[in-house]
């Protein structure tokens, strides 16, 4: 087996391994190991994620803003898993920071994972809603994808706008991000059917998103 293979293998290990001796092994181990072995600090962080080591998650927030890419990552992973519903406002943050792509698309995923902790559906979407002004290109067709997957009600004004841009990249994320909207009634029909004419003109869709997005207005399943 290659190096992949057996670091995948030693990763399902530490996770199996009983004990609250283990965790905290691993944990002093991440700690203190050095900006020559960022490989290592990764594969540890991964591990307690694993682990459910929530106790250290402090050491998670300070690693994703190590200067070494693979860690971030790692900590980004750790932190969709492990953090709680309040510390989406951090990570959004975070999120409005970043300009790798790879550590972008991370850190959406750990906020999306943590927002939808919030038992509130209506706060659920308030960490995105926060960062969302002001922003463009990339970042915001991320915010508005994750606008859509967390719902409520402000959450869907702001993709009803991006669904009405003249940015056309912004305008298919709009669409894409169309999905947890109420479904119709007689009395949304023309708005309905106003939406369903922009969906059908747009080049970047395919025929199952339209139909998967009647299905939602209309009742299907």
């Amino acid at each position: 087996s290659g190096p992949v293979e057996d670091r995948a293998a030693a990763e399902d290990l530490l996770s199996r391994l009983p004990g609250t001796d283990v965790t905290e092994e691993l944990a002093q181990a991440a700690m203190i190991a050095g900006a020559d072995a960022p490989e290592t600090r990764a594969f540890l962080l991964r591990a307690l994620a694993a682990r459910n080591a929530a106790g250290h998650i402090s050491l998670f927030w300070g690693a994703a803003a190590d200067p070494v890419l693979a860690v971030r990552l790692a900590a980004l992973e750790g932190l969709g898993l492990l953090a709680e519903s309040g510390e989406a406002k951090a990570l959004a943050r975070r999120l409005a920071q970043v300009t790798d792509e790879s550590e972008r698309a991370a850190a959406a995923k750990a906020l999306g994972q943590v927002a939808e902790r919030e038992r509130d559906p209506e706060k659920r979407a308030a960490p995105v809603l926060e960062i969302l002004p002001g922003t463009q290109g990339v970042l915001k067709i991320e915010l508005i994808t994750l606008l859509g997957k967390l719902g409520g009600g402000d959450a869907l004004k702001e993709v009803r706008r991006a669904v009405s841009s003249p940015d056309e990249a912004l305008q298919e994320a709009g669409l894409r991000a169309h999905g947890p909207v109420p479904r119709c009634d007689a009395r949304c029909h023309l708005s309905c059917t106003m939406e369903v004419s922009t969906l059908i003109e747009h080049p970047g869709l395919a025929l199952g998103e339209i139909a998967g997005f009647l299905g939602r207005r209309y009742g299907g399943d």
